[in-house]
């Protein structure tokens, strides 16, 4: 029995990471029609992220407190999910979330960048992604209230 509660609240994690990551991403075009994910007995992949970045300017407008956050979460493939989590579940979910936020390094991103560019890979928007990411680890404690509010 044991076992099988350490397996759901992993799952429940897990999805609520998924959600975290499309939140931070931008990435709103995972739904029930476009899963992009892969799952299999151990592992859970997730890839196609061509809508990711495109709501920069309004994701940072939220964040400063100047307008609503504008991420489509109710589309997303987990928000009924986490929408039905009980209160305290919904309290703590992305408590992870918020610790790796944090304690991001984002001169580590700019140096894991910097080959990418040189290659070609990386587009104009990057850097308003990166300022943007300062902005969300400034705010963390903020967007983790927004996250909590889109579950509500």
């Amino acid at each position: 029995m044991h076992n099988l509660i350490a397996i759901i609240v992993t799952f429940r994690q897990l999805l609520s990471e998924v959600y975290v990551a499309d939140n931070i991403t931008l990435n709103f075009d995972r739904n029930k029609n476009k899963p992009n994910l892969f799952i299999s007995s151990n592992d859970l992949a997730l890839f196609d992220h061509e809508m990711t970045l495109a709501t920069i300017p309004s994701a940072t407008k939220a964040l400063l407190g100047n307008q609503a956050w504008t991420y489509n979460f109710k589309q997303h493939l987990f928000f009924p999910f986490l929408q039905g989590l009980t209160e305290k579940e919904k309290a703590s979910c992305f408590d992870t979330f918020f610790l790796y936020l944090s304690n991001l390094k984002l001169s580590k991103i700019e140096e894991l960048i910097k080959p990418l560019t040189t290659a070609g890979f990386i587009t104009e928007r990057m850097p308003d992604y990166l300022q943007y990411l300062n902005l969300a680890q400034q705010k963390s404690t903020y967007f983790v209230q927004l996250l909590k509010a889109s579950i509500k």
